[in-house]
């Protein structure tokens, strides 16, 4: 008996899944339209586990994969789960299919860096304590900053 249960369970789950995406005709992606996670994702439970749906869609269709792997989206679209638009690869793939499909530029400057030591404000008056004459060490020894951080922010090489 427990083992229909199981059956039925897993079932209705599947159907579940199925119900939660609407499909775009134009580019055949097939948009999660239940939970997401910040980053855009589509979430889910399935058998108890809260899981990233395009993840579980990849599973479903091609089996069990190494947990080391990612699943990556041909589509460049979180919210897909079209196993059609989805592929395995390393954490170093994904990254290289973001930067040879021009999404990596800029993700991770400025203050949207978590690593960043001054502010979007604090560039602004750099830039102006370096138009008005300070010199670059004077002015990292205000921020906190080495001369050549300070470099780079005058070069635009670097924004925070």
């Amino acid at each position: 008996m427990s083992q229909m249960t199981t059956a039925l369970d897993a079932s209705k789950q599947l159907e579940r899944f199925h119900n939660s995406y609407v499909i775009d005709e134009s580019s055949g992606c097939w948009n999660w339209n239940l939970s997401l996670s910040p980053d855009g994702y589509g979430r889910c439970y399935f058998n108890g586990v809260n899981v990233r749906a395009h993840r579980l869609s990849y599973e479903l269709n091609n089996g069990v994969f190494p947990r080391h792997l990612v699943v990556c989206h041909k589509c460049d679209n979180p919210r897909c789960v079209n196993p059609n638009h989805l592929f395995l690869g390393t954490v170093q793939d994904n990254m290289a299919d973001k930067k040879n499909k021009g999404r990596s530029r800029g993700i991770n400057k400025g203050s949207k860096n978590g690593m960043s030591k001054v502010s979007d404000c604090d560039v602004e008056e750099i830039r102006y304590l370096l138009e008005i004459g300070l010199s670059q060490k004077d002015i990292g020894s205000l921020y906190g900053l080495t001369q050549s951080h300070i470099s780079r922010i005058k070069n635009g090489e670097r924004q925070k």
